[in-house]
């Protein structure tokens, strides 16, 4: 991967808040963000529940359409 890619993939990282950059003379520093992630992650537990009762829901009703069952 070219430095120019790798520079551009650090970029989106950083506005996504994910990563932090610091400069020190010729050294670049990234720092993973874990608290953006912790978010996502209590965002899809909180709604797990709801996505597993439709998926069940779904899931049952295409076993009814395969036996011909309204």
């Amino acid at each position: 991967m070219s430095r120019p890619a790798i520079s551009q993939h650090l970029g989106v990282l950083e506005r996504a808040g994910l990563i932090e950059r610091t400069a020190s003379a010729q050294w670049r520093t990234c720092t993973l963000r874990t608290e953006p992630l912790d978010e996502a992650s209590d965002w899809v537990e909180r709604h797990r529940g709801e996505w597993n009762e439709r998926f069940d829901l779904l899931d049952e009703h295409l076993r009814r359409m395969r036996r011909g069952t309204p």
